[in-house]
């Protein structure tokens, strides 16, 4: 498009040319957000999905509750498996994962999200948490078996996800 200017603003696209103006919600065209680092502890607000990831640092016994009754808004990982830069990013072709309760058989996110009948649409606006050693969790899915905390765990990586639309940026 010639003598188009292009900005962005929030969740939002917005493209004038001339005197037109259409701006296009990231959510409605399917856009991800990028790579957003995340330091222990901290909170960050995902675009794509109007939630709240917050991580911080638990001993085993601060983190038991979470790990004897565990929800799709909790992930518990096993600290001295997982190294950092934590991030937050979008699903990329070719991830994999090694679904929790499968055996460690690992699993293309591809067809994990076919089974559980996530549209191809929504897939971009699911948040992922990896470490450099791999995917932790899919956002409100599923862990990865390596890195969840077991009984010798003596340190916790706890991940919670809430749904807060009203919020924007991290703290």
């Amino acid at each position: 498009m010639r003598g188009a200017e292009v900005s962005g603003e929030r969740e939002r696209v917005v493209v004038r040319r001339g005197s037109e103006q259409t701006a296009c919600d990231s959510r409605s065209v399917g856009a991800a957000p990028g790579v957003v680092p995340l330091s222990v502890p901290s909170t960050v607000y995902w675009p794509g999905t109007g939630q709240e990831i917050h991580v911080q640092e638990m001993t085993r016994q601060e983190a038991e509750p979470l790990l004897k009754h565990r929800t799709r808004e909790c992930g518990v990982f096993d600290m001295a498996q997982v190294s950092t830069p934590l991030v937050l990013r979008a699903w990329r072709a070719g991830d994999r994962i090694h679904p929790r309760g499968m055996g460690g058989k690992s699993k293309k996110l591809q067809d994990l999200f076919t089974d559980l009948k996530v549209s191809r649409e929504d897939r971009l606006r699911i948040p992922i948490l990896a470490a450099p050693e791999g995917i932790l969790w899919v956002v409100g899915h599923r862990e990865d078996e390596r890195f969840v905390a077991r009984k010798g765990t003596s340190r916790c990586l706890v991940a919670t996800v809430h749904s807060d639309a009203g919020r924007e940026g991290a703290e």
